[in-house]
């Protein structure tokens, strides 16, 4: 009886054991099976989009086959840098962390390059017109390529400045290329100007008093016959001769003149464009002399000015005149008839920097009153003793060479006072003609010093100015002071410079 029951009791052991092990089998996760599939992007084909087509997977990891980091998305979208053949696996995990591989090669297309686009935009250089700044705005360029006109080597920086070696309308061409070499080009016209070239002038036949004068003209020559005191004529700058700031130009030409043995002045009338008065109406000095030889004769045509302009009498009337456009200009002063004068090349240009150049002065020993001046103008300049009681101490200052006035307008100059300050009167314009442009006190200072000080006064801002030009100045008088008191005033390295 006790072996029947034992062996009941183990059949029934072995039973349960039977049916746990089955029950074990039924809850086994399935083993996963990676898959996958993919398709490029038709308008960007280096982007891959991938479909996971695993099974029985609960985690991802792509490798995308381009050294980049794996990706555990479900279904990413990969963009590669280059076409190439890649290899991707994708490795698909289930819940118990039996995993599965699927391995293709993927094949990436390399993308046509985008059409080049040509595009720039220059800059003319203001410090120096000749030089030009282009920047480039060209599209799907990988190399640029620039013909500036001019039959210089081409550039291929991308944004190159360019000098030109004289003034001209040029063909600017900028080649691109994109990666494939397709080439796309633009042409831009650049009129480049340069700023000491003459500018011609010609002779208008119109407009003149004929029955006072008769113009001929003959090939780039005009015979001028005067016949009255009023032989006046013009001269055009079709384009406008810049004088928006204290430009210095000179006016040249060539003339013979031998009807008459006496010079004959030439009268000058600068005119602008609407505006209601001569820029300059006044004989300048300059003549011409009986030669049968052509001779080259060069009229300062430099404008001081100040802003707010006035006419002749000093009446503020407009905004000064941008550019010049026409010269009205008469040889005579109404007893030169009867004479024949041939002319040619009129120009206007910028004078040059010999021109310009700085123009020293002295002191004048003598012509002086109630002062006494001694010393030689060496390092120790000159001394100017000013005595108790004088109304009128004045002294010259004589130019080596007489600056053209209005291009060298500021006065500088060391000097030594022996008092706190002193006024600066100044009579300026006494020229060889004898005009006087100013004869007042200028409310200029002079600090007074022990030691030697620089003084330096743009002249140019001075109320007394208002256009020019005037004739090369051959001395100004100075006087130190108005207070008719005693000082001792040194003065050296007078000059007048450009500004």
């Amino acid at each position: 009886m006790k072996i029947k029951i034992k062996l009941v009791v183990w059949c029934i052991l072995c039973a349960g054991i039977l049916f746990s092990c089955k029950e074990e089998e039924k809850e086994a996760a399935p083993l996963p099976v990676a898959g996958f599939s993919f398709a490029a992007e038709q308008a960007h084909p280096l982007t891959v989009h991938f479909t996971n087509e695993s099974t029985n997977a609960e985690s991802y990891s792509w490798n995308f086959g381009d050294n980049s980091e794996l990706s555990a998305e479900t279904n990413p979208v990969h963009t590669y840098a280059a076409g190439d053949s890649y290899t991707v696996t994708l490795t698909a995990t289930n819940s118990e962390g039996k995993s599965d591989k699927k391995t293709l090669s993927v094949a990436v297309m390399q993308p046509a390059p985008a059409n080049p686009v040509a595009n720039f935009e220059y800059v003319i250089d203001p410090a120096n017109p000749l030089t030009v700044h282009f920047t480039d705005f060209s599209e799907n360029a990988v190399s640029h390529s620039w013909d500036f006109g001019d039959g210089s080597a081409p550039s291929d920086l991308q944004n190159p400045d360019h000098t030109y070696a004289a003034a001209g309308v040029y063909s600017v061409v900028l080649t691109v290329r994109n990666a494939n070499g397709d080439e796309h080009q633009k042409t831009v016209e650049v009129a480049v100007v340069d700023p000491s070239a003459p500018v011609p002038l010609t002779v208008r036949l119109t407009d003149h008093n004929a029955s006072q004068l008769t113009i001929t003209p003959d090939e780039g020559e005009w015979q001028l016959d005067i016949n009255g005191g009023d032989a006046y004529f013009y001269l055009d700058a079709p384009q406008g001769i810049d004088i928006s700031t204290a430009t210095h130009y000179i006016l040249s030409f060539e003339a013979q003149f031998t009807a008459n043995p006496a010079d004959i002045p030439m009268i000058l009338f600068l005119q602008a464009n609407g505006w209601p008065n001569s820029i300059i109406d006044h004989d300048l000095g300059y003549k011409i002399s009986n030669s049968a030889e052509w001779q080259t004769l060069s009229i300062d045509l430099t404008l001081v000015r100040r802003p707010g302009s006035a006419d002749v009498n000093n009446n503020v009337s407009q905004a000064f005149p941008a550019a010049f456009n026409y010269i009205k200009f008469r040889f005579g002063n109404g007893s030169h008839v009867n004479a024949g004068i041939r002319v040619r090349n009129f120009a206007a240009r910028m004078a040059t920097s010999e021109e310009k150049a700085d123009v020293p002065a002295v002191v004048r020993a003598t012509d002086n009153n109630q002062c006494t001046i001694t010393g030689s103008g060496d390092a120790a300049g000159w001394n100017i003793a000013i005595p108790d009681n004088s109304n009128d101490p004045y002294f010259f200052v004589d130019f080596s060479v007489p600056p053209l006035w209005g291009a060298n307008h500021v006065l500088s100059f060391e000097s030594r006072l022996d008092v706190a300050e002193a006024d600066l009167c100044m009579f300026v314009g006494r020229f060889e003609n004898g005009y006087l442009l100013h004869e007042n006190n200028v409310g200029l200072k002079i600090q007074g010093s022990s030691d030697w000080r620089l003084h330096t006064y743009d002249l140019q801002s001075l109320n007394f100015f208002v256009y020019g030009p005037y004739v090369p100045l051959q001395w100004m008088r100075l006087r130190v002071g108005t207070d008719n008191a005693a000082k001792d005033f040194s003065i050296r390295n007078i000059k007048m410079t450009h500004p």
